[in-house]
């Protein structure tokens, strides 16, 4: 029976012989996670200086909330946090960013 080539073998087969392949991947989607964060806040800032003054902390917290997200992001890629840990702090900033913007919808139109 012999051993099956790697273009033969399932991917299965591929992950048992290179189980570092899946911790790569998943620090690759971090970092690039981390970096379309900061370029989304980068962008973002342009906007909020040109808002009226009374009308920036909203915006300014939201953006809070993204940049610590990519900072959590950055954090797992070093090892400092676990996936789970990951996983339970972006759903924090998800339901922050949705309180953020019911509280937004509550306040009506600028007057």
């Amino acid at each position: 029976m012999g051993v099956q080539p790697m273009a033969l073998a399932g991917p299965d087969v591929v992950a048992a012989r290179r189980p570092w392949l899946g911790r790569w991947r998943r620090t690759r989607a971090a970092r690039d996670t981390a970096d379309v964060l900061d370029r989304l806040v980068e962008a973002e800032l342009d906007f909020l200086r040109r808002l009226p003054v009374h009308l920036r902390s909203r915006p300014a917290e939201a953006l809070a909330v993204l940049v610590m997200l990519a900072q959590d992001h950055r954090y797992y890629v070093l090892g400092w946090l676990s996936r789970r840990e990951l996983r339970r702090r972006s759903e924090r900033a998800l339901s922050d960013l949705d309180a953020l913007r019911v509280s937004f919808d509550m306040m009506g139109p600028p007057r």
